[in-house]
């Protein structure tokens, strides 16, 4: 269905009207008004597009071409009118030849009314057609909001959304994040050139040419986050025709898709915070099995392996916290991952509100999504397991592993470094390990003092310990790693021997020294 429009040659056609061309002009021009109108400086009263009817009441009396004929038709020409309409009969019998000639030097149309024809009857035949334009825009409006907003009725509202919108353009649409990552694309469109276009030109609004593809871009704003929609299409008239109109609609259904969204983040992580509680309680066999019925809305499913996992912030803004949930939760939409989780706000006391717990799905797509949160989080993993009547072990050995994850991040970063995030896998903790992570840090270090203050005050000979015990005792690779003689090595364990008053070779002293400096020896 094609938009209506009328123009000059429409009017000329109109079998009711009996409008003639008098000037030679191009007449497939649009026209959107006609106004009749007898008064000097016509075009005040006149838009782009339409047209003026007159009689030529200001030019009875005056002479032939120099009653400001030419003066008349290069104002209509500036202010953009598309036609003159003379009506003959009533001051003139015909058009003014230097009328009709400065109109054809101007390549205005000067069409002629017949006597019989008064102009409110080409100003009903205008306005009916404009009027049928105005609701058929109207009605195509409506008919594209109503088709995007469908997308809030689906599963996935922000990829539902970019898909109707590629649809509706027979071309491509993409959401970008404000750094140029892709949120949701469809279509074939050069993805990567729009966004390296988008981040050259930061413009409020872009209109730009991509190869053989037309773009037209915004920048939107979605609860206080931005990011870009583009749209782009072989055809730049569609985009012209009704990019803007998709581009305002696809922002409020963004928003309202946010605002939904938040609701259901809200109650989702109302229901993980139950499900973690009862898991951490201990379940019946009966319970269990009614838990794998519950989690099936959130892609877990019987017979595949899930994990109980603890994140522990260690660079984390407590106020961007729904922030993370909500990307998070975005990526496992992206990936299949299953998914249940909640954050520490409004919890125990003591708790960090930052903190993060839940279940999440064994397989391929969780190293990605450890990826992000890693970002802000040190991660402890339970093992993998199915029966949630063994939950509440799993819930401690994730908890255990997200301390030894603490300990790795802090004592790996280096000196001076902030700390990074750090993943552990309980089934990847040697006992070691797991004895110490028992214990919070400043305990185990309060002991270390206790017992090995002398040596501690000897930083040359603690080295000394920690490169001997990662060279696996080897004295000679010992020297080696430190850059001095073997006999320097033999020195210095003696000098340890005499501090400790045990030989150095003890399995005891060994043993001592190694948990002593293990997050030392531990690898980064």
């Amino acid at each position: 269905m094609a938009t209506p429009t009328l123009t000059v040659r429409d009017l000329i056609e109109h079998a009711n009207l009996g409008l003639t061309l008098a000037s030679q002009a191009e007449v497939d021009r649009p026209v959107i008004a006609a106004h009749a109108i007898e008064i000097a400086r016509p075009s005040r009263w006149l838009k782009p597009g339409s047209i003026m009817l007159t009689t030529g009441l200001r030019m009875v009396g005056l002479t032939p071409g120099a009653a400001g004929e030419a003066e008349l038709i290069d104002e209509l020409v500036e202010a953009g009118v598309s036609a003159l309409c003379f009506g003959v009969g009533v001051h003139f019998d015909t058009v003014p030849r230097p009328l009709v000639l400065a109109a054809s030097e101007r390549d205005l149309p000067v069409l002629v009314v017949p006597p019989e024809v008064p102009f409110f009857e080409i100003e009903d035949v205008v306005n009916r057609v404009v009027h049928q334009a105005d609701a058929y825009l109207l009605q195509r409006q409506l008919w594209l909001q109503n088709d995007l907003l469908g997308a809030l009725a689906e599963p996935e509202p922000v990829r539902a959304l970019v898909h109707r919108l590629a649809t509706v353009l027979r071309g491509t649409a993409v959401i970008y994040e404000e750094g140029g990552r892709q949120v949701a694309s469809v279509g074939e469109g050069p993805t990567r050139l729009i966004s390296t276009e988008l981040q050259a030109k930061r413009s409020a609004r872009q209109m730009f040419s991509v190869g053989r593809w037309h773009v037209l871009a915004r920048p939107i704003v979605v609860r206080g986050v931005g990011f870009w929609l583009a749209l782009a299409s072989r055809r730049e008239s569609t985009l012209i025709d009704v990019g803007d109109a998709l581009l305002e609609s696809a922002q409020r259904i963004l928003a309202a898709a946010t605002g939904i969204r938040a609701l259901g983040a809200t109650q989702l992580q109302a229901e993980a915070a139950e499900l973690m509680r009862r898991l951490g309680q201990g379940l019946t066999t009966e319970e269990a099995e009614r838990v794998w019925e519950r989690l099936r809305s959130q892609r877990f499913a019987r017979g595949h392996p899930v994990r109980v996992f603890t994140a522990l912030p260690y660079a984390m803004d407590p106020g961007s916290i729904d922030a993370l949930l909500a990307t998070l939760h975005d990526e496992a939409q992206l990936t299949g991952l299953a998914l249940t989780l909640h954050a520490a706000t409004g919890g125990s006391e003591g708790v960090d509100p930052s903190e993060l717990t839940g279940l999440v799905g064994e397989g391929r797509a969780l190293d990605a999504w450890l990826d992000a949160l890693t970002a802000t989080h040190h991660v402890g993993l339970s093992e993998p397991f199915e029966d949630f009547v063994s939950a509440p072990r799993q819930i401690r050995d994730a908890r255990r592993a997200a301390q030894v994850a603490v300990r790795r991040g802090t004592f790996g970063s280096g000196d001076g470094l902030p700390p990074s995030g750090m993943v552990v896998r309980f089934e990847d903790v040697d006992l070691a390990t797991w004895l110490l992570s028992s214990r919070g840090q400043a305990v185990t270090a309060a002991k270390v003092h206790q017992q090995l203050s002398d040596l501690l005050d000897r930083p040359d000979l603690v080295e000394t310990v920690i490169t001997w015990l990662s060279q696996g005792m080897d004295t000679t690779a010992a020297a080696d790693a430190l850059f001095v003689h073997p006999n320097t090595v033999r020195y210095r364990l003696t000098r340890v021997e005499q501090i400790l008053e045990a030989p150095i070779t003890s399995p005891t002293i060994i043993a001592n020294l190694y948990l002593a400096f293990h997050d030392r020896l531990a690898p980064s």
